[in-house]
């Protein structure tokens, strides 16, 4: 495992391959103010449990230049039909491109901050050679 020194972010070597359709990682470019984003997880439902299935709801971005939980450039976002949970955290924020812009940081029961991918491909490319 690989661990972002300045950002929420980390890259695991798995083991052995598994057979699953790459994701498209986005750029800088790929999300702006007042977008529509979509994001998924597993997080606390509204009874307080885990969910069971694989939730998404949208976003609102509000801000391309926040702060994640540990200070490296990310996406914060609004609900309009969802917002992030506890037990959310790492799920991706993908923009209306199909591109994944952002992996969850931290949020406030009302916004989230997602780590933003763009700003980390350098790193990204560095360490697992993608």
């Amino acid at each position: 495992m690989r661990i972002h020194d300045g950002a929420d972010l980390a890259l695991l070597r798995l083991s052995r391959p598994v057979q699953a359709e790459a994701v498209r990682l986005g750029t800088l470019d790929d999300v702006a103010e007042g977008d529509e984003v979509t994001i998924h997880g597993w997080g606390q439902t509204e009874q307080e449990e885990q969910s069971p299935l694989l939730k998404n709801a949208k976003l609102r971005v509000d801000d391309i230049a926040a702060r994640d939980a540990y200070g490296g450039t990310a996406v914060d976002g609004t609900g309009i039909n969802g917002v992030c949970a506890v037990g959310d955290s790492g799920g991706p924020m993908f923009a209306e491109n199909g591109t994944q812009v952002g992996v969850l940081s931290t949020g406030t029961g009302k916004t989230c901050q997602y780590t933003h991918v763009g700003a980390f491909r350098d790193w990204i490319r560095s360490v697992a050679g993608v």
